[in-house]
């Protein structure tokens, strides 16, 4: 809007999201010695890299000597669709000329360079309205005028004059109305603190609050928060460090529901909101740190789920990094039976898993993972290690690995599975394992087997207990003698001291 009027008609509902912008230190001091510190004031230099959700741009046009700048830049402006920009055409216009080729151009041409590099920066620092205000008519103020309204389609600003109803854009559209009464309530708000009306002063700051929120202002709105929850925690009203609390769970809503998800989701960590905080930080595209926030939130299960979904989105040392953590609570335990498939996919090629499982003893996921990788040879070794002998043996016959584990270690896992069945009175299934050793001489062991699994089931039997002065095998003798004296029999002395005579 080029809007020529003077600069304190649009002071009273200026805040803190606003700012005014002239062209150099020489139009800021002046400015300031005639409107004082009631507004921000900076040269557009100072102003780059910065946003503003108001901006007013001040005398720019009508203090420049340079009309030469906006004749190229009405080109620009009036081109149509599909049109070539030529650079040589226009080279006041590009920043890409080098300084020595730049420095050899007339004074007037590097003056409309650089007024025209001073528009660009000063109209791309408002997010939401930017004012041209002109306080006098001479100058590049006509030639502006007809650049933004007359080269296109459709004007590109709104022009108003002194004594027009819209002499401020904020008088003329519903936005500008709310704005100006979010500024009226503060200050009123205010008022109504210094005379101690206490009932006026949260009356006004509130609907400040609702309004500025209804126009998106919430930088504003979270400042007249604060002075409420301030006033309500001195009150008594709320609990020591309510206020902040207040104030940071409700900036932190504003935040998000504009989508500003980069200041909502540390808001959200700042009042211990951790789930909150991750899905902001992921909806920002900050993936790491949405893990981190659910960890450091110990949400366990869900930065399992989260990892198994978006590691392709970490980086190395992230993946790393939550892996081992994921996988040191599965050997805590504290990781659900349900999501430890998804953990143990965390960890990384299979080396690396296996080594973590033997760090961490964790022998059934290592079983699980030779079992998955067809290592069966070492799963086999891994059973018998664990004491799950009939599971060991079973895997040496199923996959042929009787010519690869030494024989005498086969025989003593014979031996002990038969001796589990006695003691324990399960079915024996070793049976059929002997038929598939040649190599061992099992015949007279497995026929001394037999006969005291026999006479462990028919002992009331005459037959039974004569059948036990058979047995040859020592190891055999010694597994019955125990299972007898285990039991304290009475049929069983008379066993023991057969087998004895026997010997």
């Amino acid at each position: 809007m080029v809007g020529l009027v003077k600069l304190n008609e649009r002071i009273s509902d200026f805040g803190a999201e606003q700012v005014i912008l002239v062209r150099d230190e020489e139009a800021k001091k002046n400015l300031q010695e005639e409107i004082g510190d009631i507004a921000l004031i900076l040269t557009i230099l100072q102003s780059k890299g910065m946003e503003f959700d108001d901006v007013l741009l001040y005398n720019f046009f009508s203090e420049s000597s340079c009309p030469s700048s906006l004749r190229h830049l009405g080109t620009l402006v009036g081109a149509t669709e599909g049109s070539v920009f030529d650079s040589k055409k226009h080279m006041v216009l590009c920043p890409e000329l080098k300084v020595f080729d730049l420095l050899s151009f007339p004074v007037f041409l590097r003056d409309a360079n650089l007024a025209t590099k001073h528009l660009y920066v000063a109209v791309t620092r408002a997010r939401i309205q930017l004012s041209i205000i002109e306080s006098r008519k001479d100058g590049c103020v006509s030639e502006a005028i007809r650049v933004f309204t007359q080269n296109t389609s459709e004007p590109l600003v709104d022009v108003v004059h002194p004594g027009d109803p819209e002499a401020s854009k904020k008088a003329g559209d519903e936005k500008g109305k709310n704005i100006a009464t979010a500024f009226i309530f503060e200050e009123e708000g205010r008022r109504c603190k210094a005379t101690g009306d206490c009932e006026g002063f949260e009356r006004n700051i509130q609907a400040a609050v609702d309004t500025f929120r209804q126009v998106r202002l919430i930088g504003n709105a979270t400042e007249n928060l604060e002075l409420l929850s301030r006033f309500e925690e001195a009150a008594g009203k709320l609990p020591p460090g309510g206020s902040l609390m207040i104030m940071i769970l409700t900036e932190t809503v504003l935040w998000s529901e504009e989508r500003r998800y980069d200041r909502s989701a540390p808001l959200f960590l700042r009042a211990g909101l951790f789930k909150q905080a991750a899905n902001d930080h992921h909806l920002n595209g900050k993936h790491g740190e949405a893990a981190a926030a659910l960890r450091q939130g110990n949400h366990f299960s869900e930065l399992i789920e989260y990892l198994h979904k978006n590691r392709h989105h970490l980086g190395d040392r992230d993946n790393k990094t939550f892996s081992r953590l994921c996988n040191i609570l599965l050997k805590q335990g504290r990781i659900p039976i349900e999501l430890r498939i998804c953990a143990t996919a965390l960890l990384g090629p299979t080396e690396e898993q296996e080594k973590f499982f033997k760090e961490f003893d964790m022998k059934e996921q290592l079983a699980d993972l030779y079992a998955n990788s067809r290592r069966f040879e070492d799963l086999f070794y891994l059973q018998t290690e664990r004491g799950l002998l009939g599971s060991a043996l079973d895997i040496a016959v199923s996959h042929d690995l009787l010519s690869e584990v030494d024989q005498p270690h086969l025989m003593d896992l014979l031996h002990y599975s038969r001796a589990s069945c006695i003691f324990y009175n399960t079915n024996d299934s070793t049976f059929r394992f002997v038929k598939i050793l040649p190599s061992l001489d099992v015949s007279r062991t497995e026929s001394d087997w037999e006969i005291v699994s026999d006479v462990v089931n028919n002992w009331k039997t005459t037959e039974a207990r004569n059948q036990i002065a058979d047995v040859e095998t020592i190891l055999v003798k010694q597994v019955f003698s125990l299972h007898v004296r285990r039991c304290l029999s009475s049929w069983g002395h008379d066993l023991i001291l057969t087998l004895l005579d026997h010997d």
